[in-house]
């Protein structure tokens, strides 16, 4: 309806776009709604290995997709100010299938500050050669300076600790949530 109150027809919307209201008195329209970017996702090149007990940086050698080149150096510097959703996984392991890991985590840390943590803990389970830890949440991020690192940590009764490498074990992402 028009603002007088008489039916008036909407124009026929493109596929993919939805209807949306344009307010109190105005026609709606069909519109194609924004996407979640800039995102990215990268992931592990090669194992790294871990000192005992020691919080790493986690480096993410392959990006997988990056819709804005803002993932670079295993850091993620959104140019878009707003609401990210970023999340992680590390697989935490040793490099012998005799080693045991006692715990493993992973950080997400926004500038120099952790802001989401997960703790894989095993010492009084049924510990294993490896761990994954998963870690997500919500940030806001500034447009400009603000960026995202990730960082993890583990004990290990014997053997030398690592991050594993691969897209299906050790990845990192990102992506702007439309509010």
């Amino acid at each position: 309806y028009d603002a007088s109150g008489n039916p008036v027809a909407v124009a026929t919307g493109n596929d993919g776009q939805v209807l949306t209201s344009a307010g109190a008195g105005a026609q709606p329209a069909f519109e194609t709604l924004p996407a979640n970017t800039p995102s990215f996702r990268a992931s592990s090149a090669s194992s790294q290995t871990m000192s005992n007990n020691t919080v790493t940086k986690a480096v993410f050698g392959t990006e997988d997709f990056d819709t804005n080149s803002d993932f670079a150096s295993s850091r993620f510097t959104p140019t878009v100010a707003g609401t990210y959703f970023v999340f992680t996984q590390l697989n935490i392991g040793n490099n012998s299938a005799a080693d045991v890991v006692e715990y493993g985590h992973a950080q997400i840390f926004k500038n120099t500050t952790s802001i989401a943590k997960n703790i894989v803990d095993q010492k009084n389970s049924a510990p294993s050669n490896q761990v994954a830890c998963y870690c997500g949440t919500l940030v806001a991020m500034n447009g400009s300076s603000d960026y995202l690192e990730v960082f993890g940590q583990s004990a290990a009764t014997s053997g030398t600790a690592q991050i594993s490498s691969g897209s299906n074990q050790t990845w990192f992402g990102a992506y702007r949530i439309i509010t």
